[in-house]
């Protein structure tokens, strides 16, 4: 039969001693730690701030519509398709250039997004559409519902067209 370990079989070292006064003292660091945000909430005017944040992005009231700026590319026949970034920008396809150059098109007014719609209906008419041949380009600005275009319904509430232009024939086509 064996003796169960003592003090005198098996002494404690040192480092077992002192991780022992700190378990507590972190344990209460991060209790405190995970706190703070409520405690910063409670405050009149809180402050998010990382890394300790109550996330009011998540929790603050959330608009229920959201209005855009976008390029349609439409047929005689009224068929439309969202025109692809590159389009808008000239060459590059990364989405968030095209929506912050058209938004400052649409800022700077009239005359700008003409000039816009002009280039991208030149741009259009070299591009390949897969079945869709559009006749002409709409600056667009629409506005949606959050919650039924995350629902399956992309159909905006309202939408303005700021300017329409043609898509220039192709020379030296046969029909």
């Amino acid at each position: 039969m064996t003796t169960p370990p003592t003090s005198e079989t098996h002494p404690q070292s040192p480092v077992d001693e002192t991780a022992r006064r700190r378990v507590p003292v972190f344990a209460a660091l991060l209790v405190a730690a995970i706190l703070w945000p409520l405690i910063e909430f409670a405050t009149p005017i809180p402050e998010d701030s990382f890394p300790l944040s109550y996330f009011p992005m998540f929790s603050d009231h959330q608009r229920d519509t959201d209005t855009l700026n976008y390029v349609i590319a439409e047929d005689n026949k009224g068929h439309r398709a969202n025109v692809p970034p590159a389009l808008v920008t000239g060459g590059s396809n990364s989405m968030n250039l095209a929506r912050k150059q058209l938004n400052k098109i649409v800022d700077r007014g009239p005359d700008a997004m003409k000039k816009l719609c002009r280039k991208i209906a030149k741009r259009a008419r070299r591009a390949t559409w897969k079945g869709f041949r559009p006749t002409r380009i709409r600056v667009v600005t629409g506005e949606y519902s959050i919650r039924e275009y995350f629902a399956g319904n992309k159909e905006p509430l309202s939408e303005v067209t700021h300017v329409t232009c043609k898509i220039p024939r192709r020379r030296g086509r046969a029909k």
